[in-house]
């Protein structure tokens, strides 16, 4: 699904001008020592932008810092978010995945980005512990790059399968020292349905640049075959239902291909077009001095296409006409009709029910009427007649 949301961290944020890294400390039950990740924040982000994300795990001599540096420093089709957590020591532990959790704890409630575009990464220890955490620990993400790594050998067929329809970069150099303990965990992936994309580079075991390069790609690749198909859905079926989704790609065009951008705001226009009849009707209203008239149609509107530019143009223009007390009493005096008209047809059923000595339900009817509509002379018709009948009962 396009641009599902993590939630946002609370309050507008001004965009950044440039990127910003932060170090973020973590407050982990029962680790000695800090516990932190970093965070590097792209130009052009702010509360409420979402783009993708990247979670890079740093390989046994690196550290979260220099593995954040590396990924920022690869070509980026739409800016990422990219983040690190720092290990307890060289390598990674079990004692790392309670960081780790606790860092994406933190993302999700201060951070926002795309949650169904986040790309999981690691080198050499941190590619062992992407796999780890994708089907032992199911942390949430959308895909994997693992790079010059073996698949730990307690991971079951039955936790990969579990996972197998999240993508997997997997890339170890021919001239690595994981070359043969690769062969096993890739057959073991495979057999249980993992999509596995297989790189063999000719390097050894080194965080290679342009390896990481292709890892991007693919991911970007990845995003961009989800994107499209969800774009081709809704080509197909036309919905008003999918204007939201259409709408976050337009407004958050920064973080989406032009392509995906230029083809929802396409099919925005197209499901939008008899609601720009409407908004043409309304206006001619407006122009007949028939300003009620026209903040009815409107209103209808906004909650037919709920999302989008139609709903928000309705929406300045009904409040525009609705700041007038004229058109305000106008309204009113109108919904207090139109209540009473309904309170009152309601009524005439309740005797209908009478005469038909359905009394219990007349009885109900009037309840009805006197809770929707205590205000109207109808609702005090039937307080009357619920009288009556509740003295009957007693008889």
């Amino acid at each position: 699904m396009p641009a599902t949301a993590s939630k946002p961290a609370s309050g507008p944020a001004p965009l950044l001008s440039s990127p910003a890294i932060e170090r973020i400390p973590l407050p982990v039950q029962g680790k000695s020592g800090p516990a932190f990740y970093v965070l590097r924040k792209p130009a052009g982000y702010g509360s409420g932008q979402l783009p993708p994300l990247i979670v890079a795990l740093h390989g046994t001599d690196d550290t979260a810092e220099q593995t954040v540096g590396f990924w920022a420093a690869r070509s980026m089709r739409i800016p990422p978010l990219i983040t690190a957590p720092q290990g307890v020591g060289p390598g990674w532990r079990n004692s790392d995945t309670a960081v780790i959790h606790a860092m994406f704890k933190h993302l999700r409630a201060n951070v926002s980005y795309d949650a169904q575009r986040v790309l999981l990464t690691g080198f050499s220890a941190g590619g062992a512990m992407s796999f780890e955490l994708l089907y032992v620990e199911e942390v949430p993400v959308t895909a994997v790059a693992a790079l010059a790594n073996y698949v730990p050998p307690w991971i079951t067929g039955e936790q990969v399968k579990a996972k197998a329809h999240v993508p997997v970069f997997y890339a170890v150099g021919i001239a690595d020292i994981n070359h043969e303990q690769m062969r096993e965990g890739l057959q073991r992936l495979r057999t249980a349905g993992a999509r596995i994309d297989l790189d063999r580079p000719r390097i050894g075991h080194v965080l290679d640049s342009d390896v990481a390069q292709e890892a991007i790609d693919w991911f970007f690749d990845r995003c961009a075959d989800q994107v499209g198909a969800a774009l081709d859905r809704m080509a197909a079926a036309r919905l008003v239902a999918d204007l939201p989704a259409l709408d976050r790609i337009c407004l958050q065009r920064r973080w989406h291909e032009p392509l995906h951008v230029r083809r929802a705001e396409q099919l925005i226009k197209e499901i939008e077009a008899p609601g720009r009849l409407e908004l043409a009707r309304a206006r001619a209203f407006m122009a007949e001095g028939r300003a009620a008239d026209a903040v009815e149609v409107l209103q209808e509107i906004e909650g037919r296409f709920v999302a989008g530019p139609l709903a928000r143009e309705a929406k300045a223009l009904r409040l525009h006409l609705e700041s007038d007390p004229a058109v305000r009493r106008e309204i009113a005096d109108r919904l207090a009709g139109r209540r009473a008209e309904q309170a009152l047809s309601m009524y005439v059923n309740a005797q209908r029910l009478v005469v038909q000595r359905q009394f219990d339900e007349a009885a109900r009817q009037c309840r009805r009427i006197i809770d929707l509509y205590g205000e109207t002379p109808g609702a005090e018709r039937a307080r009357t007649l619920l009288q009556l009948l509740e003295n009957r009962k007693k008889q």
